[in-house]
């Protein structure tokens, strides 16, 4: 679209889609921008409709991708932490069982022993 739209106007920018595509990465990066479109307002005076949306749109696409990554980041960090945290409280209530189960053996053998019939 901005080769067909500003082709004619800034070769040197928008003459091919090579160019082209090269030139909205630079002005996605936010490089030069406004010296393009100043120069090319000089002959199409209605570019700024093309560049401030592009930029706007591009710029909160961007950011958003920035902030899925960070929270991308978190959520594993927090997921790590849950599951060693998961791990331990298995751990340990598998730990409380093995007492309870000992308890009870020795609470069993000395009932048995009062009665005189245990083992």
């Amino acid at each position: 679209m901005a080769t067909k739209l500003f082709g004619a106007a800034g070769p040197e920018w928008f003459g091919s889609v090579a160019r082209s595509f090269f030139t909205l990465f630079q002005i996605m990066t936010l490089e030069g921008w406004a010296d393009i479109a100043r120069t090319l307002m000089v002959t199409e005076p209605w570019a700024w409709v093309f560049f401030v949306p592009f930029i706007l749109i591009v710029t909160f696409t961007v950011l958003n991708l920035f902030i899925a990554v960070v929270v991308s980041a978190m959520q594993s960090v927090h997921d790590a932490e849950q599951a060693r945290e998961n791990q331990i409280a298995h751990d340990e209530r598998r730990e409380i069982l093995e007492q309870v189960r000992h308890l009870r053996r020795e609470i069993q053998g000395k009932r048995y022993r009062e009665k005189g019939t245990g083992p």
